[in-house]
């Protein structure tokens, strides 16, 4: 179905999308303008405390700054909305991705290509991470390991969905199925539960099987929301302990939004601020804009969590945009939004990871985040292919994305706002 070459565009295919936008950009900028000059509309902004709706509200309406790269999101906030609707396909899995070189996943998953299938739900069943008692594995080509493992725990099931030509097998004198492809026999271990596995074909309804047009449409959204805010690169060292402070401070509440700003060189630095936020967000959705420039090749997180089942952590969303590098990780929590990335995890992931290319060297545990209200998709979308950064190439991470992926929640974006992002490494001790 898909192609399993990483996506990459020279910076040149921007041309055409720049140009046939400048009038609504220019447009948007001088509307942005106008509303920044007074204070947000309460409306707008639910349950704001008085001192915040006060606060200079940036280059973007749709956007309340409470702190230095830090904002909170209006319900309107298209670009917000439009980054959830890419996310919502993916909302239901451990691990959507292109390639896996597989451990172990606890959860659904979601691949063109794997070296081999090992996926159980025993834990997840037991932490309630996935909630409706059926579990999806979508594998486009024939895994390399002709021995699929699938733990079936309890009375839940399995639904393994094949984007290629098999017959269906039965094997140990029908305790458990197989495939045959190619007069290769596949076994499937489930358990002893083959009557709770069901093996089917992808159809044209089963959105999940469309990986590459998935995300592209997680990375130029992604890349959207990025562009749409104001990022101080001087204020990016303190831009994570910034945002555990609003909350603390009952500035930003639950069910509201918040999005931070910080700079990829700053993540090593703030493991405790991360930390803080995968625990202490109180309900509120926190999306981490992670700003990257051509010199970022690898994005370190080091060991960031203390809970392999951190439940909290499902209200976090860390958003690559277009970054093409490197994400590593040790335990850790939350949603790795890194859609032409390579991930590598040393730790047990406890969220979920949207990647061109998964290395596990250890389990991910899904813990699904909660869907965002609505599902209809009744808005028009501009027919624009987002256009990754090459990592290869000298230049700043200035990215005009809009998407064309047709996803689960109910909203759309046409606002591009360009950032140019410095190089620059603020690194303060991590705050007790």
């Amino acid at each position: 179905m898909a192609d399993n070459e990483k996506k990459k565009k020279s910076n040149k295919g921007k041309a055409a999308f720049m140009f046939a936008f400048a009038a609504t950009v220019l447009s948007s900028r001088a509307a942005s303008a106008a509303a920044s000059a007074a204070p947000a509309n309460n409306e707008d902004f639910d349950n704001l405390t008085t001192s915040s709706t006060e606060q200079d509200i940036g280059s973007n309406p749709d956007y309340q700054r409470v702190d230095s790269n830090v904002y909170i999101a209006s319900d309107s906030a298209r670009t917000v909305n439009a980054f959830n609707k890419a996310l919502g396909v993916t909302r239901n899995y451990a691990v959507y991705a292109k390639n896996l070189e597989t451990f172990h996943v606890e959860g659904n998953v979601a691949v063109e290509k794997t070296s081999c299938l090992d996926v159980f739900n025993s834990n997840v069943v037991a932490h309630s991470g996935v909630g409706n008692g059926v579990y999806t594995l979508y594998i486009d080509k024939l895994p390399a390991d002709p021995n699929i493992r699938i733990g079936i725990d309890g009375d839940t099931k399995y639904e393994l969905v094949l984007g290629f030509d098999y017959e269906e097998i039965e094997v140990d004198n029908g305790t458990g199925k197989g495939i045959r492809v190619g007069g290769v026999d596949y076994k499937i271990e489930c358990s002893g539960k083959a009557s709770q596995l069901t093996i089917r074909s992808a159809t044209k309804d089963d959105k999940f099987a469309n990986i590459n047009d998935t995300l592209d449409g997680v990375a130029g959204a992604g890349q959207a929301l990025i562009d749409s805010t104001d990022f101080s690169a001087e204020d990016s060292a303190n831009a994570l302990s910034n945002a555990v402070m609003a909350i603390q401070r009952g500035e930003v509440k639950s069910g509201q939004t918040m999005i931070v700003n910080v700079h990829a060189n700053d993540i090593p630095s703030n493991a405790a601020n991360i930390r803080a936020l995968l625990k202490g967000n109180n309900g509120v959705k926190v999306i981490i804009n992670v700003i990257t420039d051509s010199s970022t090749r690898e994005i370190n997180f080091g060991e960031v969590a203390d809970d392999t089942w951190l439940k909290s952590g499902q209200n976090v969303v860390f958003n690559f945009g277009t970054y093409t590098g490197k994400v590593t990780t040790a335990l850790n929590s939350g949603t790795f939004a890194c859609a032409y990335a390579d991930f590598e995890n040393s730790g047990v992931v406890s969220g979920s990871v949207i990647a061109t290319n998964i290395k596990m060297d250890n389990e991910i545990h899904q813990i699904t985040p909660a869907d965002e209200p609505g599902d209809e998709d009744d808005t028009p979308e501009p027919d624009v292919d987002p256009t990754p950064d090459d990592p290869d190439a000298d230049t700043d991470t200035d990215t005009d994305t809009d998407t064309d992926t047709d996803t689960d929640t109910d909203t759309d974006t046409d606002t591009d706002t360009d950032t140019d992002t410095e190089n620059k490494t603020h690194k303060d001790p991590d705050p007790d």
